[in-house]
């Protein structure tokens, strides 16, 4: 039994090593995603994402969303993280990523999940808050 603690308590260590790379994967990711956005490339998002998220979200409601954020916010101009959570649980590996974006037509706070495996996050979930999406 002990053993078995110690070997969970170095892959807690070992897997908390790797955070601040982890975070950067999905930041990466996230630029990619507004790139994506901006050139209207909206299936592409879709499909690079992760099966979960394809079997949740539906290809057309989704694509609407995202069409929806293109024509009320205008293209992606900048953004920031806010907060991040890198998590390895039984089920996966994901990082979570608060994200302050500027839109050329209003601000919105996104939050990006992405799960990580092999090295390449895909998208895991994806929210949107902004007023500037409801009243434009």
């Amino acid at each position: 039994m002990r053993k078995s603690l110690i070997g969970v308590a170095a892959l807690v260590l070992l897997g908390g090593c790797s955070a601040g790379a982890d975070v950067a994967t999905g930041e990466r990711e996230i630029a990619s995603f507004h790139e994506a956005l901006n050139r209207g490339q909206l299936a592409t998002i879709y499909d690079s994402a992760d099966p979960t998220f394809r079997q949740s979200a539906k290809r057309d409601e989704f694509e609407q969303l995202l069409s929806a954020i293109q024509r009320k916010l205008g293209p992606f101009q900048s953004g920031k993280t806010q907060t991040w959570n890198d998590n390895v649980t039984t089920g996966g590996h994901y990082v979570t990523i608060s994200y302050a974006a500027s839109y050329s037509r209003g601000g919105a706070q996104e939050n990006f999940v992405y799960r990580l495996v092999d090295g390449r996050a895909r998208l895991a979930g994806y929210h949107v808050n902004s007023t500037a999406l409801i009243v434009n």
